[in-house]
């Protein structure tokens, strides 16, 4: 029988976890020190896997039951669950913790021992002049390849006009 919300909120923790059951799969552990957790029992490959799915009240009823949509859609795709959410959850401290200049520095860190110190200084020059301000501090994760072709294309079109400049 499918859970409501007054029964969730009524539901009162004992001295063992209790389990209640919305169908589905989906199930509301209500530990005894009051906490309750959304989880989702599935099979993968052949095994029994459970996918922690939220904390109740901060994930509703209606909302439990949307990631487990989304987690049955991944199901049918041949996708695990877990490892979509391990996924999203790299991505987003990536996002978050990683700028392209971060990442931009910490590879030119890397190369540099492998270059002339002049080459090694118009790399990190041409980076901090034409990159950073424009791309700098987005997270490398929301970088499209459209984002670095327009500065290539900035920068071409630079030195066409400086070498016209020069001609003249």
């Amino acid at each position: 029988m499918a859970l409501t919300d007054t029964q969730i909120k009524q539901a009162k923790p004992s001295d063992k976890d209790q389990w209640l059951r919305d169908g589905q799969g989906l199930r509301l552990l209500i530990k005894p020190t009051g906490s309750k957790y959304w989880r989702l029992k599935y099979r993968f490959q052949g095994k029994q896997k459970t996918l922690a799915l939220g904390v109740c009240p901060s994930v509703c009823l209606k909302q439990a039951r949307q990631k487990v949509a989304g987690a049955k859609q991944l199901l049918a795709e041949d996708h695990a669950p877990s490892a979509q959410k391990r996924v999203e959850k790299y991505q987003a401290r990536v996002s978050i913790d990683r700028s392209f200049a971060a990442v931009a520095e910490e590879w030119w860190n890397h190369q540099k021992g492998t270059w002339t110190e002049g080459h090694a200084n118009r790399v990190w020059t041409r980076l901090r002049d034409n990159t950073f301000p424009r791309i700098g501090q987005r997270p490398i994760a929301d970088l499209q390849p459209q984002d670095v072709i327009a500065i290539v294309r900035d920068i071409e079109d630079l030195k066409e006009i400086l070498g016209h400049r020069e001609k003249t």
